[in-house]
């Protein structure tokens, strides 16, 4: 979000407008518009996308990473929660789980996961 309210003071700045005059053409009010140009991450989408508008720039969510790897790492992390749950339930740390087999689990849980409904995942 830093690197938003960046972008936006320096369009406000490279077009010449005050923040009053950016409230009278966004039809929010000063303060809202102090807030969106100061820390976007605290005001609406919609004023934060009312701003960027007026100043032609456009606020758009760019994929990151893929829904698998989205999927993925919410698996490992919920696979990683319940190993350590068996594991503390079974007493496995006590028979000499290793580091690798301890990672084996963790994968194979993952995987078994993964090959469900994709709400298994949040859930």
């Amino acid at each position: 979000m830093v690197e938003i309210a960046k972008k936006l003071r320096e369009r406000k700045h490279e077009l010449g407008i005050s923040e009053e005059k950016l409230a009278a053409v966004t039809g929010l009010s000063r303060t809202a518009v102090r807030q969106v140009l100061s820390d976007p991450s605290r005001a609406s989408t919609a004023n934060v996308s009312a701003v960027a508008g007026r100043l032609g720039l456009r606020i758009e969510a760019v994929e990151s990473f893929s829904s698998y790897e989205v999927r993925r790492k919410a698996a490992l992390e919920k696979a990683k929660r319940l190993v350590a749950l068996v594991q503390g339930n079974s007493l496995l740390e006590l028979q000499g789980v290793d580091d690798g087999q301890l990672r084996d689990m963790i994968e194979q849980t993952a995987d078994e996961i993964m090959a469900g409904s994709p709400r298994n995942v949040w859930n």
